[in-house]
């Protein structure tokens, strides 16, 4: 995973404690994104595992703009906090992650 890609230098974490995500919240970490710390996004929310259709649209209309938004599902930080725990590197499951989201928004 690089965020060099996307001119990170600083990684935004935005958390919705809820299961639906709307446009509002892709356009939301799509304004905290910019040129000075870059185009990379780590939105994590309680749904999943399955990401919905429109969730993309929305996440290809960031990437239109250069950014990326990687999506994390309930499933998703329970498997990062469990590998932490554990003291097991999570880069793997992040690069799966971030792979898959690359090729389903390009």
């Amino acid at each position: 995973m690089s965020s060099l890609a996307y001119n990170a230098t600083q990684i935004i974490f935005e958390c919705k404690n809820y299961t639906e995500l709307s446009a509002d919240d892709f356009a939301q970490v799509d304004h905290y994104m910019n040129d000075r710390i870059g185009r990379f996004c780590v939105l994590a929310c309680r749904g999943g595992p399955e990401i919905k259709p429109a969730y993309y649209s929305h996440m290809r209309e960031v990437a239109i703009k250069g950014g990326l938004v990687l999506l994390l599902g309930e499933r998703d930080v329970q498997t990062l906090l469990r590998q932490a725990i554990n003291g097991k590197s999570s880069e793997r499951h992040l690069q799966e992650l971030f792979d898959n989201m690359v090729r389903k928004v390009s």
